[in-house]
C-alpha cells in the first residue's frame, strides 16, 4: 500500500535534515531503534499513511507521511524529538506490551488494518491488527494511538482534502459524540472516532456516519460548512443506544 517513491523521498528529507549540524547531540541508542505504525489496508482516504519514530545519525526524528490516491501528491512532516521525549515514548510501548503483542483481527468488517514495527534495546517485534478500536484488548488501540498522537503533537495533523479546493473554500468541522463513534465523511473512513477539532472540509453540505457496534446501523448526521468558518456538531447516541439493547433484548 505504501508507494516506493512516497518512503524514499521521506527518507530522503529525513537525511538531509539530519545532515545539519546538530550541536550537543550524541548517539545514545542502537542506530535502529524505532517504531512504525502504517496502514496496511482498509478503506483510508490516503493510499499510504505512516508515523514514524525512529533515530537516524544519532538524533530522534518522528515522521507522518500520507500519500493520496492515484496521484504523485504527498504530505511530509518531519521534526526533531529529544532524547527524554523518544526514550519516554519506546518504554511507554514497551509497557503496554509492543515487543509481545501478536497479529490481531477485530470483529468490525471493512476496518483499518495497522502495521505495527518497533525495535528497541536489541528486542524487535512486528504485527497487523485490524479494528484496534473494536478489541477487547486495549493494548493494540493504545499503541497504534499513543504513537500517532506522539507524531501529531510534534508534526500536526496532515488532514485529507480534495485536491484542488483552493485554502478560500475550505471550511472546519468540529464534531462531538457521547459515547465516541467511528467517523465516515461523505463516504470516506477517517481512520479516527470523535470527536474530531479543525477537520478540513469543503464549503457546501456533508454526511457523516457515526459507527458504533452497539448500534444496529450507522447513524447519519447532516450538515452544511461554510467557507471560512467553523462548523460545531454535538450529538448525544445515548438514547439510541439504549433504545437498542432494549430492543434487542425484547426480541431474544
Amino acid at each position: 500500500m505504501i508507494g516506493r517513491q512516497t518512503i524514499a523521498s521521506a527518507w530522503i528529507l529525513v537525511l538531509c535534515l539530519c545532515a545539519l549540524p546538530a550541536t550537543g547531540l550524541t548517539q545514545t541508542r542502537a542506530p535502529d531503534d524505532h517504531v512504525h505504525v502504517s496502514i496496511d489496508s482498509g478503506p483510508s482516504p490516503f493510499s499510504a499513511v505512516v508515523y514514524a519514530v525512529r533515530n537516524v545519525v544519532g538524533t530522534p526524528v518522528v515522521i507522518q507521511t500520507k500519500q493520496y490516491p492515484y496521484v504523485s501528491v504527498f504530505d511530509n512532516r518531519l521534526q526533531l524529538v529529544s532524547d527524554a521525549e523518544f526514550e519516554g515514548l519506546m518504554n511507554d510501548l514497551v509497557a503496554l506490551g509492543a515487543l509481545e503483542l501478536q497479529s490481531k483481527t477485530g470483529p468490525e468488517e471493512m476496518s483499518l488494518t495497522y502495521k505495527v514495527d518497533i525495535v528497541y534495546k536489541g528486542q524487535s517485534n512486528s504485527f497487523l491488527v485490524t479494528a484496534p478500536f473494536s478489541l477487547e484488548d486495549l493494548r493494540y488501540a493504545n499503541i497504534v494511538e499513543k504513537v500517532r498522537g506522539f507524531v501529531e503533537e510534534r508534526t500536526g495533523i496532515v488532514h485529507f482534502r480534495k485536491l484542488g479546493t483552493r485554502d478560500e473554500k475550505l471550511g472546519l468541522l468540529n464534531l462531538r459524540t457521547q459515547p465516541p463513534s467511528r467517523l465516515i465523511v461523505d463516504g470516506v473512513e477517517l481512520n479516527r472516532e470523535s470527536p474530531v477539532f479543525n477537520l478540513e472540509l469543503p464549503e457546501g453540505e456533508h454526511t457523516v456516519l457515526l459507527v458504533h457496534p452497539r448500534l444496529p446501523s450507522p447513524e447519519p448526521i447532516r450538515f452544511k460548512i461554510y467557507a471560512g468558518q467553523s462548523t460545531d456538531v454535538n450529538l448525544n447516541l445515548i438514547p439510541k443506544l439504549k433504545a437498542a439493547e432494549t430492543k434487542a433484548s425484547l426480541q431474544k
